[in-house]
């Protein structure tokens, strides 16, 4: 494995619950490739979390795992009444192979 280094990024949408509920569900990413290169490394370079009239009560990601193109993590989250923006922007490190 060399060290090259190439760096692509993703807007995604994390899962949020309904009005006054809670979850734990798998979120996954899936990067385009890069010829030549593996994913080594994937992490939330921006959260965007907001709930209008209400609260987002927790947000947590944990357990990242990796395959092929594709990052997950598990997702915790908890959120009160109101709408919600749920956003994130995804950076993946890629290595040369």
């Amino acid at each position: 494995m060399g060290n090259d280094l190439k760096i692509q990024t993703k807007s995604a949408t994390f899962p949020m619950p309904g009005v006054n509920g809670e979850i734990t569900v798998d979120f996954s990413v899936v990067f385009d490739g890069i010829s030549g290169y593996k994913l080594a490394y994937a992490g939330i370079q921006q959260l965007n979390a907001f709930n209008t009239n209400g609260t987002i009560q927790y947000i947590e990601f944990t357990n990242q795992r990796i395959s092929g193109n594709t990052v997950t993590w598990s997702v915790h989250t908890k959120r009160g009444t109101g709408s919600d923006i749920k956003t994130c922007v995804i950076q993946g490190i890629f290595v040369s192979i």
